[in-house]
């Protein structure tokens, strides 16, 4: 007999999802960073067929590094911010790079 024991339930831990409603000035890139999850993984369990996305727009964000205190900020103190005001030339890639996130 297979009743009592058998199932097919997922084990909690990683296979939890969470939403995410997107606001204003939300980026695929800053949400996957804060979820500790991939680009490729956001557009991928949202059928995204591009990185717009759009201001009240829920995500699904499946297992990320939400819990635990196990965060992939690269930096310490990530609750500090600064400003920086885009000149001429600039893109996101370099902006990002200089200040290592």
């Amino acid at each position: 007999s297979t009743s009592g024991g058998s199932t097919t339930t997922p084990s909690t831990g990683n296979t939890s999802s969470t939403s995410h409603t997107v606001k204003s000035g939300d980026t695929l890139t800053g949400i996957s960073s804060k979820y500790g999850v991939t680009v490729a993984d956001l557009k991928s369990w949202n059928s995204l067929k591009s990185d717009t996305i759009y201001v009240n727009q829920t995500l699904t964000i499946k297992g990320g590094s939400t819990s635990g205190g196990t965060t992939t900020t690269p930096s310490t103190g990530n609750t500090s911010s600064t400003s920086y005001t885009v000149k001429s030339g600039d893109t996101l890639t370099g902006i990002s790079s200089k200040y290592g996130v």
